[in-house]
């Protein structure tokens, strides 16, 4: 029987109903007795026990176990139930073992105190807190604070935080830090940074370093320093200074000075025409009109002057006291007087010849020191991981993001990031398994009996049936409350960010920022970009609408659908594929992952097959894949549901496809069919 032909016959079902029981004697309005009362016992059944009525939370959020235990069933008289005409509860059950207080609102928040003593709170709405005076918190073991979406925190006073252990923040988009006043950090320890980018610094008054050890700094390319005025570089010990290639020092005025100076060098030019040179010996190993030049008209004795010349001079004199002239000039002894000659110093050093200075430049003392920085790039590739996943990402990956990585066809072909991935182990080997080991239910196109939701007639079944709004390969227009209408938010002057509201309690941050591979919006610049993403996204929260909302079918009401991958943002060497490509369908927003977990904070892979069922029934989309693998390092079944949205055309026209497929390892299984994979024995084994 299709829904529609269940829908009419109940219909005419109740019609015939109300007419026969309106003889006066019954509720004229067809209100009394409830459904669930009719030819029974007027004791409300949540007494009785065979109802029974919690406060709602529905699920947790991925590896967050709520802690809730089973309790056992009420057992009358012991518990007391007031339950009005609307629906709101108060109990107060006093069954051994399971002695508890409700009270309920009809839409299943309220405040439950179960037979352990925990305390729970469920709102399925907002919750508003207002304390005039102080507010003191004390938990005695551990917390968790989880925000799905976005989450600020303004603090008039001081904040104070003082931790006792390690402080541990990890952040996947940037950090903004503004400190209108002084900064202090005072470190006990060591300090570590790992810095995959750049860092620029810009100090507007002085700046001072003090370091009581030693300071490296390692460059591997170039380093320039620029000083607007003075700069002094003193040093207690030694400056030593060598390069490979070449030295250069440049100004108006030069200063070297020594107690012992020595400059060597198997060729170059020392000297200047206004040079003054100071020596006592020197030694010149070939003294002649080639190595020594006197410009013409030079005084002999003023160009060099020695108490004892070992060489040749060009002249015709032995000593310039009795030449007539010399060959560079005039008469150069008629105006001497006469010289006093003293013996001449031989002192030596060690010879700069060529062979020396080339021993001295490689293997002394003073020799160049070669530099080698990272020339394999192990120690970058360590920060950048570019190359050791084959241009699939920059960063180390966890599972759940090389799950995303491995949808692309094209990085699911790349041998470089699979064997990374498995030799990092967080990656199965069983990468390649083309089919599962063992499958359960399986269900076609044909619509399937929908329980749960708004209820039709009085129908003694206590599960409700309820409509399919399916559209099929018809354009439409996707209705779009003002009030969450990103057009009219970008009209009022309000910007697209990560804060911007799609619907009650859902924001741009449950898409892009999701639990399993967050990214941010910094990329996106333009602004109709990120107005196009907003639009696309509106037809998501209609997905979590479905489930997450108090009026979600009574099979999920214990659990929470959360959007694991949303925005995909891909790498410089990532070549997506365009053409119907997962990953490129996020990276326009079309395409969201999700998962369905627990109130344990587990993935509920049984249930999700019923999820995939049910949304395809009752969810229009222009695609759903009901996603099974064996990606888990561990080798378990996970299971994903992917749904693609259509392509918005402006202002909000869609057609909905409503094609659906199984897949396992990111191999189509079946299409337009859900086949439910069963985890193995040994998986079964270790949840019970």
């Amino acid at each position: 029987m299709t829904n529609r032909e269940e829908t009419d016959n109940l219909s005419d079902a109740v019609s015939a109903s109300l007419k026969q029981r309106n003889n006066g004697k019954s509720d004229p309005l067809g209100i009394f007795p409830k459904v669930d009362y009719e030819e029974a016992s007027s004791v409300n059944n949540i007494a009785r026990g065979s109802r029974r009525v919690n406060v709602e939370v529905s699920g947790s959020c991925p590896d967050v176990d709520l802690g809730l235990k089973q309790e056992p069933t009420s057992i009358y008289p012991n518990n007391k139930v007031t339950e009005t005409i609307r629906g709101h509860i108060i109990e107060v059950d006093d069954t051994p073992d399971g002695e508890r207080i409700m009270i309920r609102h009809r839409t299943g928040s309220g405040v439950e105190m179960r037979a352990d003593g925990t305390m729970v709170y469920g709102s399925t709405n907002n919750t508003v807190r207002v304390t005039a005076k102080d507010e003191k918190v004390i938990v005695d073991g551990d917390g968790e604070l989880h925000y799905c979406g976005n989450l600020k925190l303004k603090v008039s006073g001081d904040f104070d935080i003082e931790v006792g252990g390690d402080f541990n923040v990890k952040c996947e988009g940037d950090i903004e830090q503004t400190v209108k006043r002084g900064y202090i950090l005072d470190i006990g320890g060591s300090k570590e940074e790992q810095i995959l980018g750049g860092i620029s610094q810009t100090v507007g008054g002085d700046k001072m370093n003090f370091i009581h050890g030693n300071n490296n700094d390692i460059v591997k390319k170039t380093k320039s320093v620029f000083v607007g005025e003075d700069q002094n570089n003193n040093t207690g010990g030694t400056l030593f200074m060598t390069a490979e290639k070449e030295v250069t020092f440049t100004s108006k005025s030069i200063n070297l000075a020594a107690s012992s100076l020595a400059v060597t060098g198997d060729s170059g030019t020392i000297g200047g025409e206004e040079i003054v040179m100071y020596g006592k010996t020197a030694h010149i190993p070939r003294v002649n009109s080639t190595s020594i030049h006197a410009s013409q008209g030079i005084i002999a004795d003023v160009g060099m002057t020695a108490p004892t010349f070992n060489g040749n001079l060009s002249g015709n004199a032995n000593t310039a006291g009795k030449a007539a002239t010399a060959a560079v000039g005039p008469a150069a002894g008629s105006a001497q007087s006469s010289v006093t000659f003293t013996e001449a110093t031989n002192k030596t050093t060690q010879q700069p010849t060529q062979s020396l200075m080339n021993s001295a430049l490689e293997n002394s003392t003073v020799a160049i020191k070669r530099v080698s920085i990272d020339e394999d790039n192990a120690l970058f590739n360590k920060l950048n991981r570019l190359e050791h996943y084959g241009g699939v990402s920059t960063t180390d990956l966890n599972t759940m993001q090389v799950r995303s990585k491995l949808r692309d066809p094209n990085n699911a072909r790349n041998e470089t990031f699979i064997g990374a991935c498995i030799t990092d182990g967080v990656l199965s080997p069983h990468v390649s398994r083309m089919t599962p080991a063992a499958t359960g239910r399986t269900v076609g196109k044909d619509k399937i009996a929908v329980r749960g939701g708004v209820p039709l007639g009085r129908s003694r079944n206590p599960a409700k049936l309820y409509k399919s709004d399916k559209i099929t390969n018809v354009k439409t227009d996707y209705y779009v409350a003002p009030t969450f209408n990103p057009v009219n938010q970008v009209a009022a002057g309000l910007p697209i960010t990560m804060r911007t509201k799609l619907a009650p309690g859902i924001t741009m941050a449950k898409f892009v920022a999701p639990h399993g591979d967050p990214v941010t919006l910094t990329h996106i610049l333009e602004d109709e970009e990120r107005l196009r993403l907003a639009k696309q996204y509106m037809l998501h929260t209609g997905v979590l609408q479905l489930v997450n909302s108090s009026d979600a079918p009574v099979q999920f009401k214990n659990f929470r659908l959360v959007p694991v991958e949303g925005l995909y943002r891909a790498e410089s060497g990532e070549n997506l594929d365009v053409s119907d490509g997962i990953n490129f369908l996020m990276s326009r927003g079309r395409t969201v992952v999700y998962e369905l977990i627990d109130n344990k904070g587990n993935l509920a892979v049984e249930k999700t097959f019923d999820l995939a069922v049910f949304f395809k029934d009752n969810l229009n989309y222009e695609k759903m894949f009901l996603d099974y693998d064996n990606f888990n390092p561990d080798d378990s079944l996970n299971v994903q549901l992917i749904i693609t949205m259509p392509e918005i055309i402006p202002p909000y026209q869609v057609t909905y496809k409503n094609e659906f497929e199984t897949r396992y390892n990111n191999i189509t299984q079946a299409t337009n069919e859900l086949i439910e994979v069963l985890r193995t024995d040994e998986e079964s084994k270790e949840l019970v």
